[in-house]
């Protein structure tokens, strides 16, 4: 029973997910028609945020994840999250910011590179097995040619100290026409 545990989380927060978007959207329409033009990009804006919002159980996280959610919807990318941020509060928030922040700009960099729209996709995975935190982020991969660009650089060097401090390991790995950043952290109390 415990190996079905994921998939029922999984499920649990996508539904999480889809009943928060229909609520904002249906309070967003009840909204609309009551005020003013002004009032509406306003109201349009709280609207876009609160349906983009995401919820991984760690407000830093949450941050980073609704962050990076408007940032693919404005280049066209799908960003796919199953993140249980609970197991994250070891980490300073500084730290855990820039982890994910620098993480999902690489992988959003190397997404913009895809010519077909339909395989503009980053999953990224947060979850907890046999004691160890395990974050896997799947993106396409870059073009040879943009894989050695200076933020490239930067924000894996970023990612390698921050694993480095928390005692993790760090891999990243070429997987047909994706690339693959594997990060495994001891879990701590």
């Amino acid at each position: 029973m415990k190996r079905f545990m994921p998939l029922a989380w999984y499920r649990g927060n996508i539904m999480q997910q889809t009943v928060k978007a229909s609520r904002a959207r249906v309070w967003l329409n009840k909204l609309k028609t009551t005020f003013s033009k002004p009032q509406n990009v306003i109201l349009l804006a709280l609207g876009i945020l609160l349906t983009f919002s995401m919820t991984a159980g760690n407000e830093v996280l949450d941050v980073v994840l609704t962050e990076k959610s408007l940032l693919c919807e404005s280049r066209g990318i799908q960003l796919n999250a199953v993140a249980n941020g609970s197991c994250l509060g070891f980490f300073e928030a500084g730290d855990l910011y820039a982890l994910f922040a620098n993480a999902l700009d690489h992988a959003v960099e190397s997404a913009v590179q895809v010519s077909r729209p339909e395989c503009r996709v980053i999953d990224l995975l947060v979850c907890v097995r046999q004691g160890f935190v395990v974050v896997n982020i799947i993106s396409p991969l870059r073009p040879p040619e943009q894989q050695a660009s200076r933020s490239a650089q930067y924000e894996l060097k970023v990612i390698r100290r921050i694993v480095q401090k928390y005692k993790g390991t760090l891999t990243l790995e070429e997987q047909g026409e994706f690339f693959a950043e594997k990060i495994i952290f001891p879990l701590q109390k």
